[in-house]
């Protein structure tokens, strides 16, 4: 059903909130999630480029 392997929590950080898995899968699922193309510039251009790929994703 899913590709997720439960494993058991070290002694100590048990309950609610704890979440195992690694950096590299936690960072690429982020990335892959994002609604945001990277910021590659903080001028100007990089403002409009941001505004105008938000207008094709935009929910309201």
């Amino acid at each position: 059903m899913s590709d997720i392997q439960i494993v058991d929590a070290p002694p100590g950080v048990e309950g609610a909130g704890f979440f195992a898995t690694s950096l590299d899968k936690a960072i690429g699922l982020a990335r892959s999630h994002s609604l945001w193309p990277l910021p590659f510039a903080t001028s100007c251009c990089g403002i409009e480029f941001m505004a105008t790929m938000g207008s094709h994703y935009d929910f309201g």
